[in-house]
């Protein structure tokens, strides 16, 4: 594996574990994470409290943003000049108000580009009206005064268009919110805008307060997990037109994949009742090591309600409980075995000595195969001694019952001969297949059914070869127990 291969390994690891985890991320940690910057993961951070908390600011704010970072990359040619230019004089408008600025009449002039003679005229109105003279007035007074008094007398209503009349209604409007601390919502903000110009669309603005809380509304107590995260770029924002300019394809794919590895990771570990956990380590699947690491993980599991399953497991348990098992499942064929061919013989003491014989051809085998330096698993353990148990016994049976039959009229060492005589082809024939085919499956197979296979060959090995050794030589001299004579 290459550097690049294991870095992608160890993300799609860190993914999977928190996601089981639902670990929570800052988002600094989350770029680190996921190599991304700072910045972007922020503004998703941003852009996520957004969605579920809409954030609000006072036209102050939002006015003042635009024309200073106007020129930012998410900003750049997405408001025209004119409209800088309208949200110039409104930034002015907005000092004004703040700062009880008062204003002559050019200088209103000079602000909204008019005609200085109509505010001259509106002004020398506005001084008899109120019986003030040589006046400045502020920009409150000013629009109130054409609202309230001046529009309403025909004279002077001609000096303004109905535009104008709107815009003005709409500064009034934006510096009564200002004095009372108003906060708009985006969609608040353009709907105010866009009557004073028409060109800011939805999602220039929705960008703008993006910005603006990933910049100053952003809360270090915001946290995700990779999971949200994922979620909230593949199902909202890769669907959102305002944020198509900004994504590539290849960006895309990765957020796609990401979200298929994340499903797939709790379809196979989260359950609606129990959850999985993999617990992976580098200690060998049955060893004293790894039997008491279980014991420990065991001892910190508080929880009742957990199930531990595994290779390691079942060996750990199987250790625990190995003795009485295989003492019970030993005894239990045992007696098995000896009622069948008690009553086959209708004798005690021959299958007394039969089942010994293969008993000890169970004992030499797993005694050679651990002096050897070899392993065994329980189960093989347990099927390996009930089929010799119950195969290789009729191999003894067959020459115990020759013996028995030819021992009433020979004395013993002829009746052994004719014994073997008769019994020999059978017991070879019979034998060489069992040996053959265990020994082939035990090649060709794998983990537990080879060893299995293997075992049971070296255990019918050494079975005939206590069948056709020693077998003979314990009937001769137990041949008083054996044959009842007359």
């Amino acid at each position: 594996l290459d550097s690049k291969m294991i870095s992608s390994l160890n993300l799609v690891k860190t993914v999977m574990d928190s996601t089981i985890q639902n670990k929570v991320y800052t988002y600094s940690e989350l770029a680190s994470i996921l190599n991304v910057s700072l910045d972007s993961i922020k503004s998703i951070y941003s852009l996520y409290d957004l969605t579920n908390n809409k954030l609000t600011m006072t036209p102050k704010q939002v006015v003042d943003f635009i024309l200073k970072n106007s020129q930012n990359d998410l900003l750049k040619g997405k408001i025209n000049k004119q409209t800088l230019n309208e949200l110039t004089t409104l930034k002015e408008v907005m000092n004004g108000i703040i700062n009880n600025k008062t204003y002559s009449y050019k200088e209103i002039a000079s602000l909204f580009n008019m005609n200085k003679q109509d505010l001259k005229l509106l002004y020398s109105y506005y001084e008899l009206n109120k019986n003030s003279y040589n006046i400045n007035m502020s920009l409150k007074e000013l629009i109130n005064f054409i609202l309230d008094d001046v529009i309403t007398d025909s004279k002077y209503k001609s000096l303004f268009s109905l535009d104008s009349l709107d815009k003005l209604k709409i500064l009034r409007q934006i510096i009564y919110d200002l004095e009372n601390h108003k906060e708009y919502t985006s969609l608040e903000f353009k709907n105010v805008i866009n009557k004073l110009d028409g060109s800011i669309n939805q999602d220039t603005v929705d960008l703008l307060y993006l910005y603006y809380g990933s910049v100053y509304d952003y809360q270090n107590n915001y946290t995700l997990t990779i999971e949200k995260l994922i979620n909230y770029l593949n199902d909202d924002i890769l669907n959102d037109s305002k944020y198509q300019e900004f994504i590539d394809q290849e960006f895309k794919d990765k957020i796609k994949d990401a979200k298929k590895t994340i499903k797939e990771a709790k379809d196979n570990l989260v359950g609606s009742k129990y959850s999985r956990a993999i617990i992976n380590t580098k200690l060998d699947a049955e060893s004293n090591e790894t039997f008491k690491f279980i014991k420990d993980v065991k001892k910190m599991i508080k929880n009742k309600d957990v199930y531990f399953v595994g290779d390691s497991l079942m060996a750990y348990e199987m250790n625990d409980t190995f003795d009485g098992e295989l003492n019970f499942i030993t005894i239990l064929t045992m007696i098995s075995i000896f009622m069948v061919v008690a009553l086959t013989f209708k004798s005690i003491s021959i299958p007394t000595i039969l089942v010994l014989i293969i008993q000890t051809a169970v004992f030499v085998t797993m005694g050679v195969l651990t002096l050897l330096g070899g392993s065994v698993y329980f189960i093989a353990l347990l099927i390996v001694q009930s089929i010799l148990m119950g195969a290789t016994i009729d191999y003894a049976i067959v020459f115990t019952a020759y013996y028995e039959e030819v021992r009433k009229d020979y004395e013993q060492m002829e009746a052994v001969i004719l014994a073997y005589n008769k019994s020999i082809p059978t017991i070879l024939t019979s034998s060489s297949i069992l040996i053959v085919a265990t020994f082939t499956v035990g090649v060709f197979a794998q983990d537990i059914a080879s060893k299995i296979c293997i075992t049971l060959c070296q255990g019918t090995i050494c079975s005939v070869i206590l069948i056709i050794f020693l077998l003979p030589s314990i009937l001769v001299l137990l041949d008083k127990l054996i044959i009842k004579k007359n």
